[in-house]
């Protein structure tokens, strides 16, 4: 029951103070620039081929118009939602908690004696749930400027390999917590792990079209499995079973990683508690 207390009032404090700072016409507008681009790329093509040197006229050519492939606008209407998740998730929180560790409003949780990983799993909660709103605008965004939607042929699968993508950005971006700290908040420290996403993490292109070694890691990561069922789902090129076992492998990765965050976050907290200081 206290536990449930700590996380409604972390999740409900850390909302007020993230929109206060920031805003959502802030987070919004920084979603809209890299939307625009991931539409522009899968935009329907039109050009005029001139088949003028066969002929003696000037104007003679035919107009085509050049389609993207279902899968690459799944895979960008997918990158706008989920890389503007990651950037709230990861560089906002990170800011924040950058700022409570410099002002001092770390301490007073330790001193008040709260399960620390619950107050900063509330707190990442609280800006999964604003980056879904910026991820959704930037969905939006990219599907005008791209002039069509992604394509949907199983609107059950889609939805349930969604919410376990969400669920895996959570638990991805959740393990540069304990670094955070441990760094005592230095400017920017968080921004090291924004690649994590954008490079392994499967939002902007297939991880099989990486190099081995990169391939190998980003299947360590537990978003690229997540997107790999989204695109498979919404393009239908994936069976069932194939999307269920990418959900399935992204979930099993997802626990591993915040079992491994949440083991990290408790030696931390032991670490401060005894040393009496946060830096390293």
């Amino acid at each position: 029951m206290r536990a449930l207390t700590v996380l409604r009032g972390g999740l409900d404090q850390q909302l007020k103070s993230a929109l206060r700072a920031t805003g959502l016409t802030g987070m919004a507008i920084s979603a809209i620039p890299q939307a625009i681009v991931f539409g522009w790329l899968v935009r329907p093509r039109v050009e005029f081929v001139s088949y003028a040197h066969l002929v003696d006229d000037a104007d003679a050519g035919v107009q085509t118009t050049t389609f993207a492939t279902p899968e690459q606008v799944a895979q960008m209407a997918v990158g706008a939602f989920l890389l503007a998740l990651w950037t709230v998730v990861v560089v906002r929180f990170g800011f924040g908690l950058s700022q409570e560790l410099a002002q001092g409003t770390y301490e007073l949780t330790l001193a008040a004696g709260a399960p620390v990983p619950l107050v900063l799993l509330a707190k990442s909660l609280a800006y999964l749930v604003i980056g879904v709103g910026a991820g959704l605008l930037s969905f939006a965004v990219m599907s005008v400027t791209a002039w069509q939607l992604p394509p949907v042929e199983d609107a059950g699968a889609v939805a349930g390999a969604m919410a376990v993508t969400v669920v895996a950005v959570l638990a991805t971006s959740f393990v540069c917590v304990p670094f955070v700290v441990l760094a005592a908040g230095k400017s920017g420290f968080f921004s090291a792990f924004v690649p994590l996403g954008i490079v392994l993490g499967g939002f902007l292109f297939p991880v099989d079209l990486l190099p081995l070694v990169l391939e190998v890691l980003a299947r360590l990561v537990p978003t690229s499995w997540g997107v790999s069922a989204l695109v498979g789902a919404a393009t239908g090129e994936a069976t069932s079973a194939e999307v269920w076992r990418d959900c399935a492998a992204a979930l099993g990765l997802s626990v591993v990683w915040a079992a491994a965050t949440l083991t990290m976050l408790r030696r931390v907290d032991h670490r401060v508690r005894r040393a009496g200081t946060i830096a390293i």
